[in-house]
């Protein structure tokens, strides 16, 4: 990294492990990112950074400048470093290699996305210390979420109950597909982390209701019976598509998949009747539909907006 003081401090993990990036700014969710980012890098051996972007408060002189810099500098390293006691103490989890790291910037959301390339995954809390209160999605997470070209996990935000490396209690994954290359890559990135986590995995294909997806008058002349009919064939249709999906998608050895349709809004689908708090819920940045030029995707914004676990957004190919 450019203009960042890196330390390291834990024992080395094997050459090509899993790297991960979070970043802090001492609020509360970024203890909850930091927690879950630990988590993660035991989980995979991991080599993990904690870094601190931060913004130079003061302007002076060439002299005094480099004085001011290097003591500012040394302030957000320290946040790393209390942060990191905060979840650990004296104990680092083992089986993972964490560096702590401090760069100045113009922002967290910058600072992440120019040093994204040591990065297999990157962390970020829903929220940090600016912005507005009572919005549920930061611009940095949405930021780094739009623009990395690597998964991003984002953990939501919490109460006011100090965090601890036991809160994060995922009991399963749930992945969004649709067809499209990004819903099959992050299949294929639920897959290995339910592998890695050992515990089930549900791969869930949205498809519109005949009820809701058409004007009503266009069933006034279908009986009830073979509006029935139109459904069945339409969920027959979309299990199908499913079916044929998850075939050859991934490797599923090790892993409990379940494979379910339902009717109904992708959004809401994903973030209230299939995932709750104890699910890790995995989308791409874009499925089928909306505007090609947009980052993100609507569903995808809307599941990072209102998820109430973990969202992992895996990017497109670029």
């Amino acid at each position: 990294m450019d203009d960042v003081d890196r330390r390291s401090t834990t024992q080395s993990v094997e050459p090509g492990s899993m790297r991960i990036l979070v970043c802090i700014d001492g609020s509360p969710d970024a203890d909850r990112a930091l927690a879950w980012a630990l988590h993660e890098a035991s989980l995979h051996s991991a080599r993990l950074t904690v870094l601190h972007a931060f913004r130079s408060r003061e302007f002076a002189g060439p002299f005094a400048r480099d004085a001011s810099l290097d003591k500012e500098r040394a302030e957000a390293l320290a946040g790393v470093e209390q942060a990191l006691a905060r979840l650990t103490g004296d104990t680092r989890p083992p089986d993972a290699e964490i560096e702590t790291a401090a760069v100045m910037g113009r922002g967290a959301a910058d600072a992440i996305l120019r040093h994204r390339g040591e990065a297999d995954l990157i962390v970020v809390g829903s929220r940090g210390l600016g912005g507005f209160p009572g919005l549920l999605l930061g611009s940095v997470s949405q930021q780094v979420a739009a623009h990395a070209d690597v998964p991003v996990a984002v953990t939501p935000r919490g109460g006011e109950t100090p965090v601890t490396l036991e809160d994060d209690d995922t009991r399963s994954i749930v992945v969004g597909v649709d067809g499209s290359p990004t819903s099959l890559r992050a299949l294929r990135w639920a897959v290995d982390e339910a592998r890695v986590r050992s515990v089930p995995l549900t791969a869930v294909y949205v498809y519109r209701s005949l009820r809701t997806g058409a004007p009503f008058d266009a069933f006034v002349s279908i009986e009830r019976e073979q509006l029935d009919q139109l459904e069945a064939q339409a969920a027959q249709t979309a299990r199908a598509k499913l079916d044929s999906l998850l075939a050859g998608a991934a490797d599923y050895e090790g892993v409990q998949l379940d494979g379910r349709v339902i009717a109904g809004s992708p959004a809401k689908t994903l973030t209230f009747d299939a995932a709750d708090e104890t699910t890790l819920l995995v989308v791409g940045s874009r499925g089928h539909g909306g505007f090609a030029g947009l980052l993100l995707g609507s569903v995808t914004q809307q599941c990072l907006h209102h998820a109430r676990g973990p969202v992992v957004v895996t990017p497109a190919e670029r």
